[in-house]
C-alpha cells in the first residue's frame, strides 16, 4: 500500500539527518480505507518512543498522497538474516539469539502498555508481527516496524468482521477465526518468527492458505530441537509462546523478555547488542549507507534507486521484499511542506543561478554601454550641436606654431611657413656658426598659403598636454583640401632671426 524513500532533513547551520520517507501508492491514494489505514499507522507510532520500536518524525500531504517522515534504519530484516543463515548453512549464535528475541519482545511490551496523550491507554494490537516487519541493524539495534494495520482503541477505521488483517502464516489460532484480539496474538506471532529464526524452515506450511489455517488453529506444533539443535531453555519459551489456548501463553512481553533473560544467564550467553553486530558483520559484511558508493541500479522518479529481492522461503511462497539500492547522490528534498509539496533544493539553486546570471549580465550592461558609445565618432551635425568645441589634439609630429602664424590667423591672413635652421649652418657674412634655435620669428624664402579651412589657435596650456594615445583617438573625417606643401633649397641662405 506504501512504498520507502531516502530523503535528507536539512536545517540551520548545516544540519543534516537521514530520515526514511513512506509515501503511499498513487494508486491506492483515493481509497479512503486506505489512506485511513496509512494515516492511523503514522499516529500511532507518532506516540511510541522506545528503543526497539521505529520512531515517526512528521506528517504530511503533498499534492499527491500523504506521507510521513521515520527513522531510517541501515540494516536487514528477520527475512534477510534468516536467508543468509541458510547461505551459510549454520543458524544465529545464540547470543545474537537472545538478544534480538529479547528486544523484540520488549518494543511489543511498550506498544501494548501506551497510553495517549490524554493518559488513556491505546489498546494498540500490532497484527503484523513478520520477518519482514523486525529489522535489525548494522550496529546491532532492533526495531518493531510497520503498524500498518495495528488495531487500537482510537483508531477511526474498524475492521469489518469477515475480513482478516496480517500475513497468514504468521497469524494467532483466535486471528484465523476472526475472534476479539489482545496483545497474546502478537505473542504468538512472535513465537512463529522465533520458531524460523532457530530452525530456519517454515513453522506452518501447506498448500494454500486454508491448509496453513488449519494447521494453526487444529494441530501442535512440532518441537524445534526435532529439526534443529536448540537449547532446552530456548525451546521452552518458544513452545509457551505457541500454546493454541491463549491463557497458556505468556501473559506480556515483559514475561518474555524475563524468560530469555533468565535463559541468557542460565546458558552463560551474552545477549548484548554487540553480540547481534557481531552477527550481522559475519553475515553481510561492511555494508555502506545506501548514499555512498557507486550508483548501479536505476532510480526512480523521486530520484532514489530501489529493487525488489525476492527471498525464497523453505516449503512455501516467495517474499518479495522492497530494499533501497546503494546510490551515490541521492535526490534531496525538504521536508517541509507548502501549497506545492516536497521543494527539492536543487530547483531552488537553479532559481538563484540563473537570477545571478542575470544580474551579472545587466551590470556587465551598464558598464559597457557608454564605452560604446564613446567610441563611435561623432558626425560634423553632432560636432556643431555641441555647446564647447573639443579640445583639438596635439599630435606628436605637427609643427611648432609661431605667435606670427597666431595673429595671421586672427587678421584673416594666409600664415608664413616656418622652416626650423639646419644644425650647424654657417653666416656667410660673418663665417660663424648659428645657434640653433626652434621658435622666433625667422624668414624664408618662399612663401606657401594655407587653406583657410584651419583650426582655431590652441590655448597655451594645450601646447604642453602630452599627446594622447593613437588607439584611443578617435578618428576624424578626412578634409576635402590637399594638406600644403613646402619646397626648400638647400643652396638659399639660412634665414636670420631680426
Amino acid at each position: 500500500m506504501a512504498e520507502l524513500c531516502i530523503a535528507r532533513a536539512t536545517g540551520v547551520h548545516g544540519f543534516e539527518k537521514y530520515v526514511a520517507i513512506k509515501r503511499i501508492l498513487p494508486k491506492w491514494a483515493d481509497d479512503r480505507e486506505f489512506v485511513e489505514m496509512f494515516l492511523d499507522e503514522a499516529r500511532l507510532a507518532a506516540q511510541l518512543d522506545h528503543p526497539n520500536v521505529v520512531h515517526v518524525h512528521d506528517l504530511g500531504e503533498d499534492s499527491d498522497a500523504p506521507f510521513f517522515a521515520m527513522d531510517y534504519i541501515h540494516g536487514e530484516n528477520l527475512l534477510a538474516i534468516i536467508g543468509a543463515c541458510r547461505e551459510r548453512g549454520a543458524p544465529l549464535g545464540w547470543s545474537a539469539f537472545v538478544a534480538i528475541a529479547s528486544a523484540a519482545a520488549a518494543g511489543l511490551h511498550h506498544a501494548h502498555e501506551r497510553c495517549g496523550f490524554d493518559g488513556e491507554p491505546l489498546g494498540i494490537i500490532h497484527r503484523d508481527v513478520s520477518p519482514t516487519n523486525v529489522i535489525a541493524s548494522y550496529e546491532g539495534a532492533l526495531k518493531i516496524v510497520d503498524f500498518g494495520i495495528a488495531k487500537a482503541a482510537t483508531s477511526r477505521h474498524a475492521t469489518r468482521p469477515s475480513v482478516r488483517k496480517g500475513k497468514m502464516a504468521y497469524m494467532s489460532p483466535e486471528q484465523c477465526r476472526g475472534e476479539a484480539l489482545d496483545r497474546r496474538s502478537d505473542l504468538f506471532a512472535l513465537g512463529i518468527v522465533l520458531y524460523e529464526l532457530a530452525t530456519l524452515t517454515r513453522a506452518f506450511d501447506g498448500d494454500g492458505e486454508f491448509a496453513v489455517m488449519n494447521q494453526i488453529v487444529n494441530h501442535d506444533i512440532e518441537p524445534p530441537s526435532n529439526r534443529s539443535p536448540v537449547p532446552e531453555d530456548v525451546e521452552s519459551i518458544i513452545l509457551r509462546l505457541l500454546a493454541r489456548d491463549r491463557e497458556d501463553r505468556f501473559g506480556t512481553g515483559r514475561e518474555v523478555q524475563r524468560a530469555l533473560d533468565g535463559a541468557a544467564s542460565s546458558m552463560g550467553l551474552s545477549a548484548t547488542p554487540a553480540a547481534i553486530a557481531a552477527e550481522m558483520e559475519s553475515l553481510f559484511g561492511s555494508r555502506a549507507f545506501p548514499w555512498v558508493g557507486d550508483v548501479s541500479a536505476p532510480t526512480d522518479p523521486a530520484g532514489v534507486a530501489l529493487e525488489a529481492e525476492t527471498v525464497s522461503v523453505e516449503g512455501g511462497t516467495a517474499a518479495t521484499v522492497a530494499k533501497a539500492a546503494p546510490v551515490q547522490r541521492p535526490r534531496v528534498e525538504d521536508l517541509g511542506v507548502g501549497d506545492g509539496g516536497l521543494v527539492a533544493p536543487s530547483a531552488r539553486r537553479r532559481w538563484v543561478a540563473v537570477v545571478g546570471a542575470v544580474v551579472v549580465l545587466g551590470a556587465a550592461a551598464v558598464v559597457l554601454w557608454p564605452r560604446e558609445q564613446a567610441e563611435v565618432p561623432a558626425t560634423d551635425e553632432a560636432r556643431s550641436a555641441r555647446v564647447a568645441p573639443a579640445e583639438p589634439v596635439v599630435e606628436p609630429t605637427d609643427p611648432p606654431v609661431s605667435v606670427l602664424d597666431a595673429v595671421a590667423r586672427n587678421s584673416g591672413e594666409a600664415p608664413v611657413a616656418q622652416v626650423a635652421p639646419a644644425t650647424g649652418a654657417v653666416d656667410p657674412e660673418t663665417g660663424e656658426a648659428e645657434p640653433e634655435t626652434g621658435g622666433g620669428d625667422l624668414e624664408t624664402s618662399e612663401s606657401v598659403v594655407v587653406p583657410p579651412e584651419v583650426d582655431p589657435p590652441r590655448p597655451p596650456e594645450a601646447r604642453h598636454r602630452p599627446p594622447r594615445s593613437r588607439a584611443a583617438k578617435p578618428s576624424k573625417p578626412s578634409k576635402p583640401a590637399e594638406p600644403p606643401t613646402v619646397s626648400f633649397d638647400p643652396d638659399a641662405p639660412a634665414p636670420r632671426p631680426r
